[in-house]
């Protein structure tokens, strides 16, 4: 499963004008770039799922606002991965793997906690999604607790908005960031517009949002 070649256009060219817009701005601003691990659990009452490992990559720009207070804006790419419990065909216990791919535009408030060395950084995020993926041979495993076959719940929504809190520590050049994202609206609500899928799901509709945990390396250049 591949991010749409227009979301990653779409992503770097925001990127890249808001990093042109904020160069004129006062010396405490940076322009950063960040990679690192993330940890991604799916909050959900009808899915029972396993949180994995994937990782972000992205960029920034932090620009002075007044007094202790700034403001990023950031793009992140990110691979998210998750597991489900599932029965294969013949009736054998099986665990799925999951990931999807998603950019994220991030507009974040920091308050300055120790000046140059620490910020506590929060606001929105606009998260745009691939569909989940998983490994071939899996698609006719059941899902466990459902008749949900394990490839019927691979077109989530394409749009989810989340919260951001983090804090940044480090020096001018190299800092190191830890996050977390919670997702505000029904990442499966797509899938109850299929009332065959619902009826699979025990007849409960679809609810689950992500919670994405990340620690990332920034380097400002």
């Amino acid at each position: 499963m591949r991010i749409s070649k227009k979301i990653v256009v779409s992503a770097c060219f925001l990127f890249t004008l808001v990093s042109y817009s904020q160069y004129g701005w006062r010396d405490g601003n940076r322009v950063g770039l960040f990679a690192g691990p993330n940890y991604t659990h799916i909050i959900s009452s009808n899915l029972d799922t396993k949180s994995k490992i994937g990782w972000t990559a992205g960029g920034q720009v932090r620009g002075n606002l007044h007094n202790f207070w700034s403001a990023v804006y950031g793009v992140r790419f990110i691979e998210s991965n998750f597991a489900v419990n599932t029965r294969t065909p013949g009736g054998r216990a099986q665990e799925v793997d999951y990931k999807t791919r998603a950019a994220q535009l991030s507009f974040l408030f920091s308050y300055n906690l120790i000046e140059e060395v620490m910020s506590i950084d929060f606001g929105p995020v606009l998260q745009i999604n691939g569909n989940l993926a998983f490994k071939n041979g899996l698609q006719r495993n059941t899902i466990n607790g459902t008749n949900l076959l394990v490839k019927d719940i691979i077109k989530v929504n394409n749009f989810s908005g989340l919260l951001y809190l983090g804090t940044t520590i480090g020096n001018n050049v190299i800092r190191a960031n830890f996050n977390y994202t919670l997702g505000i609206n029904n990442s499966f609500g797509k899938l109850n517009n299929n009332t065959d899928l619902v009826a699979k799901n025990n007849h409960k509709d679809f609810k689950g949002r992500s919670g994405i945990f990340t620690a990332a390396l920034l380097i400002n250049l």
